[in-house]
């Protein structure tokens, strides 16, 4: 399911018509609205935060990226893999190992050199914190640092990330781990006839569209590692 499907699917929930998305939205007609749910017009990201407002529902969720938070309140944001392992032996059962990246993920500039994958721990995870993700067997867990996605994804968060291996698993909007010139960034992927953009969710202005054309991919190649499939912070 992509956004567009999320964006049909949550009107008809509300039992809300084409011509009233189209209203509370700015377009002119249901038209637009059809194109848009059936894939053929695309949206920018201050329009996904306008069709999130008039859906009642938030921009993570017509993105596909599912968040979680602790119940009771737990600071995810201070602990260790070993007290997160913890806090999933003594609250839920049953549970799921998956790879943990030790290092953090950065949202801004991003300095991590790639990882081995063969050389990453493991962590238990509650079946309960991945309900709803499927092929398990390609989950990682980390923790994301930086301001860059500090929208969806606040510093300090844990992200589960599902690897992915060719780009047509990818979908335009998914919330990307991706590999540039032996680095590691989390960003929103959107993909045209020019070539990519790896595109911010800040509140900070400084970040921008970084941009990649076809051409130069052809001499630094950019891999995608992964879809960022559920946050994990605090309330």
């Amino acid at each position: 399911m992509n956004i567009f499907d999320r964006i049909k699917n949550r009107r008809k929930e509300l039992n809300m018509s084409q011509e009233e998305l189209a209203i509370k939205t700015g377009y002119k007609t249901k038209s637009a609205i059809s194109r848009i749910e059936n894939g053929n017009r695309d949206i920018s990201q201050s329009q996904i935060k306008i069709f999130a407002k008039a859906l009642n529902t938030t921009p993570e969720y017509l993105m596909g990226l599912k968040t979680e938070f602790s119940q009771p309140p737990i600071d995810f944001n201070h602990l260790t893999k070993e007290e997160l392992e913890e806090v999933a032996k003594e609250n839920h059962i049953p549970y799921t190992k998956i790879d943990y990246i030790d290092q953090p993920l950065y949202c801004s500039s991003p300095d991590v050199d790639m990882l081995e994958y063969e050389e990453h721990n493991t962590v238990i995870m509650s079946d309960n914190l991945l309900k709803g993700i499927k092929n398990k067997n390609k989950l990682m867990l980390a923790k994301a640092t930086g301001d860059s996605m500090d929208e969806i994804i606040p510093d300090g968060s844990f992200v589960i990330i599902q690897r992915v291996e060719p780009y047509d698993n990818i979908q335009n909007h998914d919330i990307v781990l991706y590999n540039y010139e032996n680095s590691l960034s989390i960003k929103e992927f959107i993909r045209d006839e020019n070539g990519l953009i790896m595109r911010p969710h800040s509140t900070n202005p400084i970040h921008k569209d970084n941009i990649y054309s076809f051409e130069n991919l052809k001499e630094n190649p950019l891999f995608i590692i992964g879809i960022i499939k559920k946050v994990i912070y605090d309330i």
